[in-house]
Parts: C-alpha cells; structure tokens; sequence
C-alpha cells in the first residue's frame, strides 16, 4: 500500500505542531523569563498548548492507523480491527506505545499546571517532546539498526532541534504579536525576547545543520542520490527551504532586531515599523518551515538508495512502501502478508 499526500500531510502537521509546542515552552520558560511583563503572556501560551495538545493526540491516532493500514495492506477505514495487534506485535507498535503515554503523561501534567504553570512545567515538555522525537526517528531509516544507534541519537537531536528553530517562530507569533500590537506594557520586552528569541534560532539552526549533515553522510551512497533520485529531488528541495529560511532569520537578527534594540525604539509606540517588520518576516518564515516540515515527513516514508530495486531498510523501489521495524530489524512491505497472515 502507498503512501498518500493525505498520509505525508498528517505526518507533516505532526511535526509543525510539535514544534510549536517546544517553541511554546522556549517562550515561556526562557524568552519571557526575568521580564516584569511575563505574566502577560500566559493566557496566550495557554492556549498554544491546548491547540498543540489536541492536535498531537488526533495526529497519534491518524498515524497508527495509517501504519496499520500499510502493514496489514488494507485501506485506512479497514485498519482500525487489526491497530492492537500492530501494537502489541510489531516494533512501531512499541514506539508508538511510547509516544502515546509520553503525550499522556504531557497532557496529565498540562491539566494540573495549566493554571500556574513554571519552569519545571517547561522542562518536563522538553524532556517529553524529546522523547517523541526519538520514538519518531525510531520509526524512520535511522532507527533501522535499533533505537540507541548512533545514528538514530543524532537524527533525534537533529528533529528536537528542528523543532526549537522553527517552533520558536510559530510560538513567538502566536504568543508575543497580540501582545506587542495591542499593549504598551510590552515595550520594555521587545528588545530582551528578540535578542534571545534569535540567540535560541540561531543555535538550534547549527544542531540543524550540523546533525543534518552527519544523516546525510551515513545515508548517501554519492551526492548523485540529490539528482538521480525521487528521494534526492525532496531532500534537495527541503535543502533549499532551509537555506531560505536561515537567510530570512539572518535577515531578522542582524538587520531588524538591533533596530528593535535601539533605546529610541524600545521607548516608543508598539507599533513602530521595527516590531512590524519583525513579525511579517515571522510570518514567512513559518510558512517556508510548514513546507519543510512536509518535505520531512515526505522523507521519513522514502529510501534514500537509487531506485529499481528494494531501496534501503527494506523501503520499496518507488520511495513509498512501508516497513515493520521489529527487534532492530527492518521488513519490508512484503513482510505484512506474513503480518496478516498470523494475526489476521
């Protein structure tokens, strides 16, 4: 069973939406942190997280089905009689498990502190969007030889920090700008949470680039693979939105914000012309990290070998099939007749 746009959007919208919950605790447990007006923000961050909450919890089930569907070869709404054996007899199950009490537990925790939420509240989110993101790289190539290979810690920290640097962005948007365009309280913050809003992007961007580059080397055969190949032509693309996208924070960190920065600015109306270029530029940016975000779950569901013949893992020739990951082995889509076969 190929994958459909359906499926790679549901993937997609995933990881943006995780990302906007790690972006959500960066701003509140440190962009914010120390600021008189710090309280100001919270009803936004509230309901940040209850979005990204809600919309985690339905993409976990949608993903369980979808996988389901692949390994049992029926359609989607066929699925759902065999999703407990897929759980309790595959690997994904586990990793699925996994994620599923770790999204638990984060919702639990969410409940108890959403009225009064601090920096421990933020760093339990932390710990639980990493946990996600490995339990996620765990179901993709580089969780192919086991889930404690070098390979998959480094795509995990490669997908956490992915996470930081676009989430930030959505986070900040959707938490700050109502705030810097309807309050004058928020003048004094401007300056402090762009400069460390653009330090944390900054930051997160190099792990990017620099995990990135480590999958890359344990991937590709050659470089030809980024023109020979289906796999090669996405990941190219998502190449070039990265880029795209780290020359418009450049822009914003060293054009934009040190005129935020500037006493006369930081003293003046809220709506100056600084703060508004800032989010505009906020406002692409995040759309340019959707489209990558697409890309990757476009990735996670391809093979990085040449095409014509079983690709890499066990992924079929045409870039789309799906594996059983189990024991630290990897079947491929031929594997889920013996699947259905046995638990059918």
């Amino acid at each position: 069973m190929h994958a459909s746009l359906l499926e790679i959007g549901v993937i997609g919208l995933d990881f943006f939406v995780l990302a906007a919950l790690m972006g959500g605790a960066a701003v509140g447990g440190w962009l914010t942190a120390g600021l008189g007006e710090r309280g100001l923000v919270a009803d936004g961050l509230r309901g940040l997280v209850d979005a990204t909450l809600a919309v985690l919890m339905m993409t976990t089930v949608l993903m369980l089905g979808f996988r389901t569907a692949n390994l049992v070869d029926v359609p989607f709404l066929q699925a759902w009689p065999y999703a407990l054996k897929v759980i309790t007899h595959s690997h994904f199950g586990t990793l699925w498990l996994v994620r599923a009490v770790a999204l638990l537990v984060l919702v639990m925790l969410w409940i108890w502190v959403r009225r009064n939420f601090n920096a421990r509240a933020y760093a339990c989110f932390v710990l639980a969007g990493a946990i996600i993101a490995t339990a996620i790289s765990s179901t993709t190539h580089a969780g192919s030889e086991g889930i404690w290979t070098f390979d998959n810690m480094v795509n995990s920290l490669h997908i956490l920090a992915a996470c930081f640097w676009g989430g930030t962005v959505i986070a900040y948007i959707i938490v700050m700008q109502p705030l810097f365009r309807n309050s004058r309280e928020m003048r004094s913050a401007i300056a402090v949470s762009t400069v460390r809003f653009s330090t944390l992007a900054g930051g997160a961007l190099a792990i990017v680039v620099v995990t990135g580059l480590i999958n890359a080397w344990h991937r590709l055969d050659s470089w030809q693979i980024l023109w020979t190949t289906g796999y090669g032509w996405t990941l190219s693309a998502k190449l070039a939105l990265v880029a795209l996208m780290a020359g418009i924070g450049a822009l914003n960190r060293f054009l934009i914000v040190p005129s935020i920065e500037s006493p006369a600015v930081a003293g003046s109306a809220v709506g100056t012309d600084p703060a508004r270029r800032f989010f505009r530029v906020l406002r692409v940016d995040s759309l340019v990290f959707l489209l990558i975000m697409l890309l990757a779950a476009a990735l996670s569901m391809q093979s990085p070998r040449h095409e014509g013949g079983e690709g890499m893992h066990g992924v079929t020739a045409d870039g789309y099939g799906q594996s059983l990951f189990r024991n630290g082995m990897v079947f491929s889509t031929a594997y889920s007749a013996n699947f259905y076969s046995r638990f059918g």
